[in-house]
């Protein structure tokens, strides 16, 4: 292999960058856990929900669309030879605005079927909860919550009692995803309280032994020709690169890809293991991801973490 194969395999594995941490397999699990098991009667099923929040950044997304691309769909084939598009786990956005008409439609793209133009909300309800029994729905995940804040035209109890209703009807779990702020609507009564317990998924707050377990991986999963330690706390690495993404794995994963491509496109591979060319790569790379105020991103990231105090 040539050393131009080399680095363009090396590059494909640091752009495919993305390490499963402790808490992202625990929240993995638990998506397990709220789908019926194989062959189960659904009408024995009782479905249970998660409201997953977090700072922006910490891996929400990245997580579910992997969760729903981990378990895609099928065609399903009757006695009669008919064909059934199955989809056990649908992942979709919130539309952006929120309306209640986008909202049922955005469900409907998911389910990959054509959209109904100008008609009432209630026909597009009924069509996605059609889709839903049609496709075998397990799990719908709705992420970007926010965006129901954030409406001018649907009051945040109205879009949750929407959500409620698919629940209830579609006989579905339904996963909701948003920021910190977006907790908020997992407690406007106790009603949603119960039926959404809220799990955080946390952004690491220190550089301690699983920060660094973290970047051990990561330099396994980029496989350098000669590992520079990027996870060994004697060194400074584990401490540089905590301090430039403060532990929001949405700040260190782009950081990381910048600096590995300014290496291979301005170095050569003997070179990657020098300590000195790297970190100048690091806060090279920090300033085109994450701009140059260091004290607006602490800002507005503790002002993040506010809205669950």
């Amino acid at each position: 292999m040539t050393n131009t194969d080399t680095k363009n395999a090396l590059l494909q594995r640091v752009m495919s960058l993305n390490i499963e941490h402790l808490r992202y397999r625990e929240i993995w699990t638990e998506l397990d856990s709220l789908r019926p098991e194989k062959d189960m009667d659904r009408e024995l099923f009782t479905p249970r929900h998660l409201f997953l929040y977090g700072e922006s950044g910490v891996g929400k997304s990245t997580l579910l669309r992997r969760y729903a691309a981990a378990n895609p769909g099928y065609v399903d084939v009757d006695e009669e030879g008919t064909e059934y598009d199955i989809r056990p786990v649908v992942y979709t956005d919130l539309p952006q605005p929120f309306t209640m008409s986008e909202f049922y439609q955005q469900i409907v793209r998911a389910l990959g079927a054509p959209q109904l133009a100008g008609v009432r909300v209630g026909d597009v309800k009924r069509q996605a909860l059609s889709l839903i029994e049609q496709q075998r729905v397990e799990m719908l995940i709705l992420d970007e919550m926010d965006y129901i804040l954030t409406s001018r035209s649907v009051k945040p109890i109205e879009a949750m009692e929407a959500i409620k209703s698919l629940t209830n009807i579609g006989n579905i779990s339904v996963v909701c995803s948003g920021t910190t702020a977006t907790k908020q609507l997992s407690e406007i009564n106790f009603q949603y309280f119960r039926r959404f317990p809220a799990v955080k998924l946390p952004r690491f707050d220190k550089c301690d032994e699983e920060f660094c377990d973290l970047l051990t991986k990561i330099e396994k999963h980029i496989n350098p020709p000669e590992p520079l330690g990027l996870g060994d706390s004697s060194l400074h690495f584990p401490e540089l690169l905590f301090q430039m993404s403060q532990g929001v794995l949405g700040s260190l994963t782009p950081v990381l890809q910048r600096a590995y491509r300014i290496m291979l496109s301005e170095h050569e591979l003997e070179d990657l293991a020098d300590h000195g060319l790297f970190v100048s790569a690091l806060l090279a790379a920090k300033k085109y991801v994450s701009g140059e105020s260091e004290e607006k991103f602490l800002e507005l990231l503790n002002k993040a973490e506010t809205y669950e105090a």
